[in-house]
């Protein structure tokens, strides 16, 4: 069954309207009355939306991605071996995926771990499992190990430690968020409410932007839940980078705004952004001991 057909079937249990662009999405013959509405036409926001008539609940249109995650995360099976293009589609939607990369022949010895993780995680994310090593994208890695994508995620975290649920959880709870997510001016007064430090990794260019938090992926996991990792696009948001003491002209630059003040500390900007010396910029800004490097 289709995704769209999932979501249709999910919905014929109660009193609906879809708005789409296009048309044959819909069942002719339902337990409900269906109208159909050409989005584009009548402005509706979004597509697709959801409005429910008849009843007393409070409507917010919501994107197409939203409204499939939803009915995806209650019909999907606790998990599954996607192929190519159902794995694509999975990464798209506001879920995590949760993907299980095991050796040919294997499978037996981690199936109660991978139930156990699945039961657990079943509606947080989209737990799959594979023995073709390509379809997790990381290269030479030899499995086993778990990979996970987010949408609003600027990397991929990668498992490659023991099999066991417990720490297979404790992974999971990390990226259950993005590691390093992206910035916008929403999510900017999310952060600045929170008392956690916000790291900003900050370049004109996605390319930029992607390269950096890559090379920071393993910083940003490791201090995950007591830092928050962003990346910021100074064509979009430039009017921050005065507040945050960047200098504009020396991009790609680095900063931290430690949460608990207005302070600000920036990463010297004739230096190159590397893993290491940001790990040691973060202690010393933060006041952790430096023997725990």
């Amino acid at each position: 069954m289709a995704v769209g057909s999932i979501a249709a079937y999910q919905l014929r249990r109660g009193v609906g309207c879809l708005s789409f662009l296009w048309d044959n999405f819909l069942p002719d013959h339902s337990p409900v009355s269906w109208a159909r509405a050409d989005s584009i036409s009548r402005e509706i926001p979004g597509f697709l939306v959801s409005s429910h008539f008849g009843c007393d609940l409070d409507f917010t249109p919501v994107d197409r991605s939203s409204i499939v995650t939803k009915v995806l995360s209650t019909v999907v099976p606790l998990f599954s071996q996607p192929d190519r293009p159902t794995l694509d589609t999975l990464k798209s939607l506001d879920i995590p995926v949760f993907l299980f990369t095991e050796l040919e022949g294997e499978t037996s010895q981690s199936s109660a771990v991978v139930t156990q993780v699945a039961e657990k995680l079943h509606g947080k994310f989209f737990v799959a499992t594979t023995t073709d090593p390509t379809l997790a994208e990381e290269g030479g890695a030899q499995p086993p190990f778990v990979v996970v994508w987010n949408s609003h995620d600027e990397v991929k975290p990668v498992y490659h430690d023991k099999l066991e649920l417990g720490r297979l959880l404790k992974f999971a709870e990390k990226a259950s968020t993005p590691v390093i997510g992206r910035l916008d001016l929403k999510s900017y007064i999310d952060h600045t409410q929170s008392t956690l430090p916000l790291a900003f990794i900050l370049a004109e260019t996605d390319k930029e932007r992607k390269a950096i938090a890559e090379s920071l992926k393993y910083v940003a996991l490791k201090h995950k839940l007591k830092v928050n990792f962003v990346t910021l696009d100074t064509t979009k948001l430039p009017f921050l980078l005065e507040p945050l003491g960047v200098d504009s002209t020396r991009l790609p630059a680095f900063a931290i705004h430690r949460g608990d003040n207005e302070e600000v500390s920036v990463y010297d900007q004739n230096r190159q952004i590397n893993a290491k010396d940001v790990e040691i910029f973060l202690h010393r800004t933060l006041n952790w001991p430096l023997k725990e490097l």
